[in-house]
């Protein structure tokens, strides 16, 4: 991308096939290709680029094609260290797309179904209030089991046994089924459970996101002169790519209060906490972001720690670049790894709902969150967001997926929103 303090060119790969391609000079540090039809996209994220404080990347895949692939920024400004090609990042929650569209393969392949109770395959579930769960309340965020009734160690993380017990003897704070509360660390380890019991094989979400959907990742020709495949998602980060690893950072605090007292939506959270009884200390979502203590997603260092990286589990745990995580999910989409019945349950939100730990009305289900199509009447899109704004969105009619990820993490939600213009604009032209 050239010298840091300068201005750069976009560079697109030079083919036989050029003509499907653009070159563009921008303002800000950007390099990528995007697709003729999509070279405003390119303007747009060059707007967004220039006022972010790290780095930040844009993928977008239309039947298993790239189409856009844009990055910029840096991976470690401190250091002047340029974000790359193939530089990758913590996805935090865009990560539970990858757990959830997992269990849609399972579904799909007869191992379960989202009706069943979760005791069908986890006998020892149910305890505690638990019996009743069913398989779409445990991956809908209705389980009642935001925290566990023990804390635990990072070095436990990936001990899949000893985590099964306590979770098997937790309470849930909830009656299963009657709240939609966001588990926003425990996801993944109720995920990972679920998936070794039900899958012949007995692998976790690790080995079979690896032996299932990675081999039908795609090889693309990207901006360097050679073919890059992108099969950059990791459920568990191999030490050797240790170096490619962007650092997060956090926002200052007085950064983070002056967003939460100007924007309506921190304010409609407030209040909606006030209406529910709750007060900063007591909330849900004080619980739901620090449980367990090891990943609290509110201490800066904890997601520096490299130990973290090799942790697997979807909830927060992702390790990727944008493309690679735009990937995953388009080959999940184009190879028919799920059934045609089983999209069109996925297609649709099964309520609008309050989430006692968001504080915030969404359309749900599946594992999902939902918003009308831009384009198409009576029609979803499906998405999720994740700490620091990161966001991930696809259609699975038009084989669409779109992923925007920056290691400047911050509560500036204008900054999502923006990456919902883009992924709307993306979504329209290839309606």
């Amino acid at each position: 991308m050239g010298d840091a303090n300068r201005s750069s060119r976009c560079s697109m790969p030079q083919s036989d096939k050029s003509s499907l391609y653009y070159d563009i000079l921008v303002d800000s540090e950007c390099s990528g290709m995007v697709r003729d039809d999509l070279k405003e996209i390119v303007k747009r994220f060059s707007k967004l680029l220039v006022k972010e404080r790290q780095g930040l990347a844009l993928a977008a895949y239309e039947n298993d094609t790239l189409v856009v692939d844009l990055w910029g920024g840096f991976a470690d400004k401190k250091k002047r260290k340029v974000w790359k090609e193939n530089t990758m990042t913590v996805a935090f929650s865009t990560s539970k797309v990858i757990g959830a569209l997992i269990v849609a393969i399972l579904v799909s392949r007869g191992y379960l179904k989202y009706e069943d109770l979760v005791i069908t395959y986890w006998p020892e579930y149910g305890q505690n209030g638990k019996e009743e769960t069913t398989v779409e309340w445990l991956v809908g965020h209705k389980a009642g089991l935001i925290t566990f009734d023990v804390d635990f160690s990072l070095s436990q993380c990936n001990d899949y046994k000893y985590l099964s017990g306590i979770i098997e003897k937790t309470k849930p704070r909830w009656k299963p089924g009657t709240v939609t509360a966001y588990h926003a660390l425990t996801y993944g380890f109720l995920i990972d459970q679920l998936v070794r019991r039900v899958d012949p094989k007995k692998r976790g979400v690790g080995d079979f996101f690896r032996e299932e959907i990675v081999p039908f990742m795609k090889e693309t020709n990207t901006c360097s002169d050679f073919f890059l495949i992108d099969k950059d998602f990791y459920i568990g980060l191999p030490d050797e790519l240790f170096g490619r690893m962007a650092k997060v950072t956090f926002q200052r605090q007085i950064n983070i209060a002056k967003y939460i007292l100007k924007d309506a939506v921190y304010i409609k959270v407030f209040l909606n906490s006030l209406l529910s009884g709750y007060c900063y200390w007591n909330s849900p979502v004080q619980s739901a972001t620090r449980y367990p203590s090891c990943l609290n997603l509110m201490k800066p260092a904890t997601y520096k720690d490299s130990r973290i990286w090799k942790i697997e589990n979807l909830s927060a745990f992702g390790i990727c670049t944008a493309r690679g995580l735009a990937s995953a999910i388009s080959a999940i989409m184009s190879h028919d790894l799920i059934s045609a019945e089983i999209w069109d349950i996925l297609s649709r939100p099964t309520e609008y709902v309050k989430d006692e730990v968001i504080q915030l009305h969404h359309y749900r289900g599946h594992g999902f969150f939902y918003r009308p199509h831009p384009t198409r009447k009576n029609s979803f899109i499906l998405e999720h967001s994740g700490n620091g704004m990161q966001k991930v969105v696809f259609d699975p009619i038009t084989k669409v997926s779109i992923a925007v990820l920056r290691n400047g993490l911050t509560w500036n939600f204008k900054k999502e929103r923006e990456s919902d213009y883009i992924a709307s604009n993306i979504l329209k032209q290839l309606k």
